[in-house]
């Protein structure tokens, strides 16, 4: 009982100092490194589980602490660490779903996951996870969400993801958002660069739905020309002197001359 009273006080700290809107992140990163090893004391966490009542409480403190890693990383911006303690969580979810009550963060979490794999482009993951998820839970809004996001994806109607960051269900989305919406405004742009010689700024700024301040900083990203209150979007194509044709027939019919001449 000493080892879990530890492990409860380490994730209380860590709870609390981690669900602050000003989070010390230096010292949420050490209790969350103190707890983690703490846990490694627990006898009745994975692979062997005695359902007792002291196991089920050491379960539920793993799957808590695991599921407020995971929230932690998205406040640091850490997609890399999300999904491994996502991967974590969702263990205790599947191996532990008849031993531990629901969790009210389990469909937050898969939701955000989902909503990772759609903007690190990996639509092929996001079906196996969603495959993964019981049909019955389909009906949340934290899974109808991201399943409606993708639907916009391949429907390349970007500009509805811009309208989908407003739409979010839980704040956790709202990191992963931003990273589609960042990658919706690069296919827009390249789709204004491919149908637009010039634009006025104001209209660049419409169709990617960005301030004027978000404008300036949007476009020293691409290398577009402003003039006169105009972007200018045509790229004058120049040619090297071996590019141009007269030049290239002009040294091939050369080199076919020496070559017929040295057969001869």
């Amino acid at each position: 009982m000493a080892a879990v009273q530890k492990v409860v006080d380490l994730f209380q700290q860590f709870k609390e100092e981690s669900l602050k809107p000003n989070h010390n992140s230096e010292r949420c990163q050490k209790l969350l490194a103190n707890l983690k090893v703490s846990l490694l004391e627990f006898e009745s966490l994975p692979p062997i589980v005695d359902p007792t009542k002291v196991s089920q409480q050491e379960l539920l403190l793993a799957r808590e602490t695991f599921e407020l890693a995971a929230l932690f990383s998205i406040k640091e911006k850490d997609a890399e660490s999300f999904e491994k303690h996502c991967i974590q969580a969702k263990m205790y979810y599947t191996d532990f779903d008849s031993v531990l009550p629901a969790s009210q963060r389990r469909l937050p979490l898969l939701g955000a996951n989902l909503l990772r794999l759609l903007a690190q482009n990996r639509i092929a993951d996001f079906h196996m996870e969603l495959a993964l998820i019981p049909e019955s839970d389909h009906e949340s809004v934290f899974i109808k969400h991201p399943i409606a996001v993708e639907q916009v994806l391949m429907e390349g109607a970007y500009n509805k993801i811009l309208s989908a960051q407003a739409e979010v269900p839980a704040e956790s989305y709202l990191f992963f958002m931003s990273m589609l919406v960042d990658m919706a405004r690069g296919e827009i742009a390249d789709c204004i660069e491919e149908a637009y010689e010039k634009l006025a700024i104001e209209d660049v700024a419409q169709l990617l739905r960005l301030s004027a301040a978000e404008t300036e900083e949007f476009l020293k990203t691409k290398e577009w020309e402003v003039r006169n209150g105009e972007v200018i979007l045509a790229k004058e194509e120049t040619l090297s002197k071996e590019d141009l044709p007269s030049v290239r027939l002009i040294t091939e019919s050369i080199a076919w001359a020496k070559e017929l001449e040295r057969i001869v």
